[in-house]
This record gives structure tokens, C-alpha cells and sequence, in this order.
């Protein structure tokens, strides 16, 4: 089950993190052509295209490439005295600690029960969700069976094209589009648009019922050829892949649309290349064509909707001048694929870790066992706090065998049933060293073998708290002077205060990024606003033939002013986003100046406190106060 839950979390955070940066990709295409509405329709498709492979790459890669944009952590600390192996950084994850925390007080069986069940839906959540996200998948499987059987229905009715002419004019054209060889030429009552289907052989489907004239078979032919030829049947199934995985995200279902959009306006303004085709003649075969759906693994030369064919046919008038900027829009194609495709994660910067000399002295020491720092700020802990302990480097003066290297340990358990604390740290992942444990009414503070679990909970039911206990050579010791187990506690104090710092830092610093995420959002506001006017636009070309010229011309002015009104609103935010903008990017720098000078703070504190600790132990020795129990 634990394997399951974390392969569920690994596939559930890929969703989310390839779906974010989808978000921003899309944004950045619908930016650039909005910027570029003179480029090549076909660099146009490419760019949608992009999306789709950005969304497979994004799931399936194993390793996203890092971007170290983050605010380096604290170094990690590697010592060789007691405090050691109380080093979690306090830029850990709330997640890692907030397992041993307890509540001020005793909690009762109620609320303790709570929490176990609190525990169990947050580590069963991500696989809930990837659960949902296969159901999902499995649900779209009964349409595209019946998808499947339509399209073998309609080949098996298939009749090959009788026309000699036809199938003449199909093959030249096909050798001058450099195919290998020329597609099949079938017809069938049941198609109402031209369309090509097959990816191993590809079979052109002609209507049986649409009385074309020979110039126009010739256009509806060399458009299905120039899918072929752009292999788009094959580069389809990116697309199509990718939003029957991503079903869940509106913004990938519009981007797919765009790219099958931007596809057809390809071959439409190859044809009108190739052929010399007039903006009107082509303008005309579309309208005859209509509206019609593919079959299944098939591209018609129809448009799927009403919406689709307007503005296939605004485009159609765009296509003409696509020439002079042809090398810069696939140079921008290129530009995007190396910048946005490959899957990234935003990380911490890397700091180099600094080693602190080992510890020196003959004096009674616990074996450290050094924690890594983790990789992510903390969130601020409500109503217990979880106490971070310092790595110091104490100077006293007889060498100590130099600390292990670093190494994960395993998450902290709270092993004792009715201790409680504000502060609370049980770490037993030593299975073999020496052991600390601090118990009093703030602070429940173990970092010990789980072997002496019980020898520690037994003495602290006997004789009650507060209680010192520290293990060396294998001789334990406890201590009962109230007065030593206070300059303890009061030795680790700056360490916690400044861990709860940090914690309103990370929060602040979650509030920035919510105030960015809210600017693309309003950029996006805008982009829908254009779209429709676009529509608009397509219906006024759509009734010009019916509307009187006085309504005509009504309608055109008031959409210009529209569009005026929209330019002057896009400009306006364009100067308060950029006001925010360097707001926000001062708030940044700020954020990190002030992480910079939390983090030399926690080192120089780490080093006093760890100094204090070793002090107080041999003195405790030396005087008497720790008390020797015996071996084991």
C-alpha cells in the first residue's frame, strides 16, 4: 500500500505541475499570435501543436530539468555532538515534522482520534485523485469504440471512384506533392464532405451526393492531399493523446481546437498556394462543403462547426500575405519548442554545505546523526509548533571521532501515548548510538534508538518530570536539577523563534505568488473578450450578402469600436501590469534579503546553542547531577 500511495503521489504531482506549465505555454502561444497576426498559418499550427507534445513530455518524463529560481536554504551542518541529530533545517516541510506535534494540552481520546483520521485521508488523498483520473480515462473508452465502428462501417460501404478523370487528377496532384504513392479514391452516400482516413493506408472518401465542378474537386482533392503531405494523420495523434489524458483542463481542450483550427488554415492556404486559387472560388467550396465531423481518425476538408468555418474564412484573406514572414515564424515555433516543451521545475538555489569541525572532548557526548536540510520553505504551524534544533559546533578541547556522513533518516514517530508539549521532536532512527531526551512541561524533545523507547517511557512514568536522560558508551545517564534542564531548554529557545519566523516568511512569500497567478489571469480575461469580438467579426462577413449596405457599414463601425474600446482597455492594464509587475519584483528581492539574513542568524545561533549544550552536559557530569544507571 505504501508503494501504491507513493506511486499515486509521483503521477498526481506530474498532472499538476505539466498542467500548470500547459497554463503558461498556452497563454505565451495566445500572446504571441495576438502579437504576430501575420505569420504563417502553418507556423500557427505548429506553435498548438506544441502544447499537445508539451503535455505528453510533461507526464511521461522522469526527470523534469530544474530551474533554480528559488531562494537558496541554509546550508546543512555536519558536526559530531549531541544536538546533531536534532537538525531537521527550519526550512523543512511542514509535512516531514508535523507528525510528532502536539497539541498544549492532553488531547483527549476524541480529538486524538481525529487526527488519525486527518492522517489517514491526507496520505490516501493523491490516491483518491489519480483513482478519479483513471475513472476519467476509462469513461471515454465507449465512445471511441462507437467512433471506431462508425468509421469501419462507413469503409466497408465504400465503393471505389468510377471517374477516370478524377482518379487521374488525384494521382498528379499526389506526385507533386512528393507522395510516395497516391492515396485511394472511395465514395460513400454516408459522407457529406471530403475527407482522408488511415494512417498505414490512407483512403480519401469523396461524398456520393455532392455535385461538385472540376475545379472545385480539384481544390477539395488537394486539400485532403495536404494533409498527407504534412502528415497530418500521424502528427494528430499528439493532440488527440494529449487531451483525452488531460480531459479535466478546459484551457488544453481550447488548445486543441486552436491547433485542429490552425491545421485546416494550413492546408487551406497551401492549396490557395499552390493552385492560385482566388479568395472568393475557395471562399465558396467551403460554404458548400458546410459543416461536417470527421470520422474517427480522420480529417474532413469540411469544418467541424459553424464557429469554425468563419474563421477559416477571415483567414482565408490572411493566407494571402503569408509570405514575408515565414522564416520568423518557424524561427518563433523553434524559439517556443526549446523554451516551453521540455517539462521544468522550479527549485532552490544550490548552496554549498558547510562542515563545521567535529567536536572535541573527553567529556560524556552523544553520537550526532546529522539530518539534510529539505528542499522547501515552511508553513506556519497554527497552535503547536514544532520545534528545530541546531547543529553547533562546540569547541571544547579533547578531538572526537569525526561525525558519520549525512544521511536521510526515517520520519519522526511520536511513540509515547499522553506526553504532551508546545514543543515536541521524537526522532529514533539511531539503531545503534548514543541517545537524548529532554521532558518537561514545554518541550518533549527525544532523538534515540527505538530500543530505547520503552526504558525512557519507563523511567519517566516511574519518577515523573522534568527529566534529562542522554546515553554514551553505552552507560545512560539522567538528570533531575531543575536548574540544568532550564538552561537546556533556554539553549534551544533562539533556534525556535527563529523557525517561526521563517514560517510567516513562507507565508508571505505564498501570497506573492498568488498575486502573480492573478495577473495571467486577467490577461486571459482580455483574450476571451477578443475571441468574441472575432466571432462577431465572422458573423458580419457571414450576412454581408443579405444585410443592406447602411446595416453593413452600422455593424462594421460599431465592431471598430469595439475593437477600439478593447485596444484602449488592453492598453491600460498593459501599464498597471507592468506597475504590479515591479512591484511585485521588489517584493521578491526583499523576500530573499530577508531569508539571506534569517539564515546567517540561524547558523550563528545553531553554533551558540550547541556550545551551551556540550558545556552543560560535562558540567552535569562533572558535578554529580547526571546520574548514572547502568549499562544498555
Amino acid at each position: 500500500m505504501p508503494t501504491l500511495t507513493a506511486l499515486a503521489g509521483d503521477l498526481l504531482q506530474r498532472l499538476a505541475w505539466t498542467s500548470l506549465q500547459a497554463c503558461v505555454l498556452i497563454a505565451a502561444v495566445a500572446l504571441l499570435l495576438r502579437l504576430a497576426p501575420r505569420m504563417p498559418a502553418a507556423a500557427r499550427s505548429a506553435l498548438w501543436w506544441l502544447v499537445g507534445a508539451q503535455l505528453l513530455l510533461g507526464l511521461s518524463w522522469s526527470r523534469p530539468v530544474e530551474l533554480p529560481l528559488l531562494s537558496p536554504e541554509p546550508a546543512p551542518v555536519s558536526v559530531a555532538d549531541i544536538a546533531a541529530p536534532m537538525v531537521p533545517n527550519a526550512a523543512a516541510p511542514l509535512a516531514d515534522l508535523a507528525a510528532p506535534a502536539l497539541p498544549a494540552q492532553a488531547p483527549s481520546p476524541t480529538a486524538a482520534d481525529r487526527t488519525a483520521t486527518a492522517d489517514r485521508l491526507a496520505s490516501t488523498g493523491p490516491l483518491l485523485a489519480v483513482l478519479a483520473w483513471f475513472a476519467g480515462l476509462v469513461l471515454q473508452v465507449p465512445r471511441l469504440w462507437r467512433q471506431w465502428r462508425r468509421a469501419r462501417a462507413v469503409h466497408a460501404h465504400a465503393e471505389p471512384v468510377a471517374d477516370p478523370l478524377l482518379r487521374e487528377r488525384c494521382r498528379r496532384q499526389a506526385r507533386a506533392l512528393g507522395l510516395r504513392r497516391c492515396p485511394q479514391l472511395r465514395q460513400c452516400a454516408t459522407v457529406t464532405s471530403p475527407q482522408v482516413a488511415g494512417w498505414l493506408r490512407p483512403v480519401v472518401l469523396l461524398p456520393a451526393r455532392q455535385a461538385l465542378d472540376a475545379r472545385e474537386w480539384e481544390l477539395a482533392l488537394a486539400h485532403e492531399l495536404a494533409h498527407l503531405a504534412r502528415r497530418d494523420l500521424w502528427f494528430g495523434l499528439v493532440p488527440a493523446l494529449a487531451q483525452r489524458l488531460f480531459f479535466f483542463h478546459p484551457a488544453v481542450r481550447w488548445a486543441m481546437r486552436e491547433y485542429a483550427l490552425h491545421r485546416e488554415a494550413a492546408c487551406d492556404a497551401r492549396v490557395m498556394r499552390d493552385h492560385h486559387a482566388a479568395v472568393q472560388a475557395y471562399g465558396r467550396l467551403l460554404l458548400r462543403l458546410g459543416v461536417s465531423h470527421p470520422l474517427h481518425a480522420g480529417l474532413a476538408g469540411a469544418s467541424p462547426t459553424f464557429d469554425n468555418l468563419k474563421r477559416r474564412l477571415l483567414m482565408l484573406q490572411q493566407s494571402v500575405n503569408e509570405s514575408s514572414p515565414r522564416a520568423r515564424g518557424w524561427l518563433l515555433v523553434t524559439l517556443v519548442a526549446l523554451a516551453g516543451v521540455l517539462p521544468y521545475r522550479v527549485t532552490a538555489g544550490d548552496t554549498p554545505a558547510a562542515t563545521v569541525p567535529p567536536a572535541t572532548s573527553p567529556a560524556p557526548a552523544i553520537a550526532p546523526q546529522p539530518m539534510p536540510a529539505p528542499a522547501a520553505a515552511p508553513a506556519p504551524v497554527a497552535a503547536a509548533s514544532v520545534s528545530h534544533w541546531p547543529a553547533p559546533p562546540p569547541p571544547p578541547p579533547a578531538p572526537l571521532p569525526p561525525a558519520a556522513p549525512l544521511s536521510p533518516p526515517p520520519p519522526p514517530l511520536a511513540n509515547f501515548d499522553g506526553l504532551s508539549a508546545r514543543h515536541v521532536y521524537i526522532d529514533n532512527g539511531n539503531p545503534g548510538g548514543d541517545g537524548f531526551a529532554l521532558l518537561d512541561d514545554d518541550a518533549v524533545i527525544v532523538t534515540a534508538a527505538q530500543s530505547d523507547m520503552p526504558a525512557i517511557e519507563r523511567l519517566y512514568r516511574n519518577a515523573g518530570k522534568p527529566m534529562l536522560w542522554f546515553r554514551r558508551d553505552s552507560r545512560t545517564y539522567v538528570v533531575r536539577d531543575e536548574a540544568t534542564i532550564e538552561r537546556a531548554r533556554q539553549a534551544f529557545q533562539p533556534v525556535s523563534e527563529l523557525a517561526r519566523e521563517q514560517g510567516k516568511l513562507a507565508g508571505r512569500q505564498g501570497k506573492l505568488a498568488g498575486k502573480q497567478a492573478g495577473l495571467a489571469a486577467r490577461e486571459a480575461g482580455l483574450a476571451r473578450e477578443q475571441a468574441e469580438l472575432a466571432r462577431q467579426q465572422a458573423e458580419l462577413v457571414r450576412h454581408s450578402g443579405s444585410d443592406t449596405t447602411a446595416m453593413r457599414e452600422a455593424r462594421r463601425q460599431a465592431l471598430e469600436q469595439e475593437q477600439a474600446k478593447l485596444e484602449a482597455k488592453r492598453a491600460a492594464l498593459e501599464q498597471v501590469q507592468a506597475s504590479r509587475q515591479r512591484e511585485l519584483e521588489a517584493q521578491q528581492a526583499e523576500f530573499e534579503k530577508q531569508q539571506r539574513a534569517l539564515d546567517q542568524r540561524q547558523q550563528q545561533v545553531a553554533r551558540q546553542a550547541g556550545q551551551q549544550m556540550q558545556q552543560l552536559l560535562e558540567e552535569a557530569v562533572r558535578s554529580g547531577k547526571a546520574q548514572p544507571l547502568g549499562k544498555g
